[in-house]
């Protein structure tokens, strides 16, 4: 897998203060913007972001800073679904890749499925299920349910095996709501471990 698209959009308006002149993924935890921990963690993946709220910040921040790889998507549409349409035209085809959340800082000891990787040629979707954290949305049997959960929520992190999959995915609305009605399955990874920080308090 070498591609990683994250859902950096969003006005980030639940972590108040923090968002007033800078995009949610800038927001710096342990002294690094929460953008850059994927930056460290997959520092040879190529990276396609998402972004609207602030773009203009975030492209210049990426400019001076970012020693990866990457390309910025200016969103259209609204909701989580925004802008990603967008950027999987940018991917080759039958390529794998990682849609990420950008308020999602993954474990270091986070390893992905062995068809994941170099060599790998994966034939199954994951699902990032959070185990430890607070998620609207639930994974179980199979299914999604709009559901509050720690031991099964949904955490904003999925692996595909080629954009395909995601091929009629709207330009605005909810992006696992419209994986609920579209029946998508996937196999389970647990992400024991990861912060989330989609909220003030979980800031603090």
């Amino acid at each position: 897998m070498d591609y990683i698209i994250v859902q950096a959009g969003g006005k980030g308006t639940r972590l108040k203060h923090l968002t007033a002149n800078k995009p949610k993924a800038l927001v710096p935890v342990d002294n690094l913007p929460m953008l850059f921990h994927l930056f460290r963690k997959y520092p040879d993946k190529k990276f396609i972001i998402i972004a609207d709220y602030h773009k203009e910040v975030l492209r210049e921040y990426l400019a001076s800073f970012a020693d990866v790889i990457y390309q910025v998507v200016d969103a259209e549409g609204t909701g989580t679904c925004s802008g990603v349409g967008q950027a999987i035209r940018l991917l080759p085809d039958g390529a794998p890749f990682m849609l990420v959340w950008s308020d999602l800082i993954l474990p270091e000891e986070l390893v992905l499925p062995a068809s994941y990787g170099e060599d790998g040629e994966p034939t199954e979707d994951y699902v990032g299920i959070s185990e430890t954290f607070p998620c609207r949305w639930s994974y179980r049997d199979g299914a999604f349910m709009e559901e509050a959960s720690s031991e099964h929520g949904v955490a904003g992190f999925f692996l595909f095996t080629d954009k395909g999959k995601l091929r009629k995915v709207p330009e605005s609305g909810e992006l696992v709501r419209w994986m609920q009605e579209s029946g998508m399955a996937f196999q389970e990874l647990g992400l024991a471990g990861t912060r989330e920080f989609g909220l003030i308090e979980e800031y603090e």
